[in-house]
């Protein structure tokens, strides 16, 4: 659908150049699979898992002699984790992930809301990231979703499908999230009861199942 193709390129518009990306997620991967393999654009983004899994090509080419002794002591239920401590420390570039995970691996640093995605950021840059401009209007966090809010209106044709409902939910998710981070809580509470109207026939889907 057209409203898939728009959110793969929202999400590799909110990515740095060399960007290391873990969609972790069907919806997630595939828009950015298509954008890339299909056509063309962003060579330069990484995806570092698909399907859940993370990729050992990607892998192999930044573990060291240490990492490769430390991974081989870890017992399979665990892999997962270290394989994903491990690109996020060697990767020499931006990090960005689908989904918010735990922060306690990151060295001080935090996952922040980026539109469709959370980018991995020092203090001084999330501090920057939520700091209003010199001149005034929105700071950086929320001004990216100014570009993009058309993506919340799609036809109603396609609303009945699958992807394009966890997608929506995505997007809600995202923006009232980046409201909240800068403060304005009215907002993003205002913005999340969207997930109760617009999502009501994935709740009936889930329901029914």
């Amino acid at each position: 659908t057209t409203l898939i193709e728009r959110y793969g390129r929202f999400v590799l518009d909110a990515m740095e150049r060399g960007t290391l990306y873990f969609p972790s997620s069907d919806h997630s991967t595939f828009g950015i699979m298509y954008q890339q393999a299909v056509l063309g654009e962003r060579p330069d983004l990484v995806l570092a898992d698909k399907y859940g899994l993370v990729e050992e090509s990607v892998l192999e080419g930044v573990m060291s002699v240490e990492d490769r002794a430390r991974l081989a002591a870890t017992p399979g239920r665990d892999q997962r984790k270290v394989r994903e401590a491990i690109l996020i420390e060697r990767w020499h570039g931006p990090v960005a992930f689908a989904n918010k995970r735990d922060s306690s691996d990151l060295d001080g640093r935090t996952l922040e809301p980026c539109g469709p995605l959370f980018r991995l950021m020092t203090p001084e840059q999330a501090r920057a990231w939520w700091a209003t401009p010199p001149g005034g209007g929105d700071p950086p966090g929320l001004a990216i979703w100014t570009e993009h809010d058309p993506l919340a209106d799609f036809d109603e044709s396609q609303a009945v499908d699958f992807t394009v409902m966890m997608v929506a939910g995505d997007l809600i998710y995202m923006h009232g999230f980046a409201l909240l981070a800068a403060g304005r809580l009215e907002e993003a509470t205002a913005m999340w009861q969207g997930l109760h109207a617009d999502l009501a026939p994935l709740k009936q889907l889930f329901n029914n199942a």
